[in-house]
């Protein structure tokens, strides 16, 4: 987290965009090189309805069809909650995240806030290297979870084609650029 904070520091970050979620109340600034997928519908991994989803794409691979791999992603799934508090709740929803995947879960708390919230990040750590695949467990797979008006905020970082000094540097930045407008 320092080298990523001490990294942001000498970026640039006057041409970055904004993001304003006025449903969910959150302003938040990313690259310029990175696209906006606003998603609706299911999360494959939540129960989620609504999402943002932030993409560094890379490179065409069907030029036909103009699909792209996408490198690098930081989504913001927001999910309702009942009251629970947020250790609670990730208490009892972490074992339904992902339950194709042969994986365990550690939890660490964060020394900071986002968006002025206690923020706690839960890392995956795959049992099977090979599933999904041993670069998507190198690379890494984070969520970073806030409450805020009995709703959970998800970061979920997600590293496939990106030097990891630099997916962690941006997201680190976005994430610091989070604020709540309501």
């Amino acid at each position: 987290i320092m080298f990523g904070l001490s990294f942001f520091s000498c970026a640039d970050s006057s041409d970055w965009q904004t993001r304003i979620d006025e449903e969910y109340g959150y302003k938040i600034e990313y690259p310029r090189t990175w696209q906006l997928a606003k998603t609706e519908g299911k999360s494959p991994s939540t129960k989620s309805k609504n999402f943002d989803k932030f993409q560094k794409e890379g490179k065409v691979i069907c030029p036909t069809t103009g699909l792209v791999l996408v490198d690098a992603e930081l989504s913001i799934i927001i999910e309702e909650n009942s009251g629970l508090s947020l250790e609670r709740w990730l208490d009892e929803n972490q074992k339904e995240q992902n339950p194709d995947i042969n994986c365990r879960f550690v939890t660490t708390e964060l020394p900071y806030k986002i968006g002025g919230q206690k923020a706690i990040k839960v890392i995956t750590k795959f049992e099977n290297p090979n599933k999904p695949s041993k670069k998507e467990v190198d690379k890494g797979h984070d969520n970073i979870y806030i409450m805020k008006n009995d709703k959970i905020y998800n970061f979920d970082l997600c590293n496939r084609n990106t030097v990891k000094e630099e997916f962690e540097t941006i997201c680190e930045a976005m994430m610091k650029s989070f604020t709540f407008i309501k």
